[in-house]
């Protein structure tokens, strides 16, 4: 059976697979958070860690911040909406934008864009949730298409990240710019305060 083009998605459809698609994305990606810092810094581990946080985090900057080239079937945040235009996230910040591109060329795919230093391929963890987690709660909070719970839900999956809706407002009203939360220490302080370990980083399997 071919893919449904989301167009073709009735409102029941779109809740249901916000409910189980969307919040599985949003809930991985804060989990991931976690699992890094479960790690203290052992190769294997951490490096399985951090590819599951990048992917999740690509997965989602490309819902908020649909790619040029889309396809019938990718689902978008404006697809949640009333009219697409009620969906207007802030600009992506430099870090988001930068992150973005690395998930796609160092972590997806297999490019020449892959670093082969340790200090190249390090993920500002921390950095990262405070530019991303605003967008959440954004989403979470305005949209219309929604299933019940959904933002108890979403504000449940990210509290352990570090920013709470209230906080995400405030840094959305003051603009935000990634790169405020930082150590050089590559183990881990703490779920939100560390610089986490590259994705295939030195180290034995």
């Amino acid at each position: 059976m071919r893919d449904r083009p989301v167009s073709e998605f009735s409102e029941d459809e779109l809740r249901e697979y916000l409910c189980e698609h969307v919040r599985y994305e949003i809930g991985m990606f804060a989990r991931s958070v976690g699992a890094i810092a479960g790690t203290s810094g052992e190769s294997w581990p951490e490096n399985v860690c951090v590819e599951v946080f990048t992917i999740h985090l690509r997965n989602l900057l490309d819902f908020f911040y649909p790619p040029k080239r889309q396809y019938p079937t990718d689902v978008f945040a404006k697809h949640f909406f009333s009219s697409s235009e009620r969906w207007k996230p802030p600009p992506k910040t430099e870090l988001l934008r930068h992150s973005h591109i690395r998930a796609h060329k160092e972590v997806a795919h297999l490019t020449t864009g892959r670093k082969s230093s340790r200090t190249e391929k390090l993920w500002d963890v921390a950095a990262i949730c405070t530019d991303l987690l605003p967008l959440i709660h954004l989403f979470a909070h305005e949209a219309d298409i929604v299933c019940e719970g959904f933002e108890a839900d979403v504000k449940k999956d990210t509290r352990q990240v570090g920013l709470t809706p209230m906080e995400s407002a405030s840094v959305l009203h003051q603009g935000y710019s990634g790169g405020r939360i930082r150590t050089c220490d590559l183990r881990v302080m703490s779920p939100t305060s560390y610089l986490a370990a590259p994705p295939r980083g030195v180290g034995p399997c």
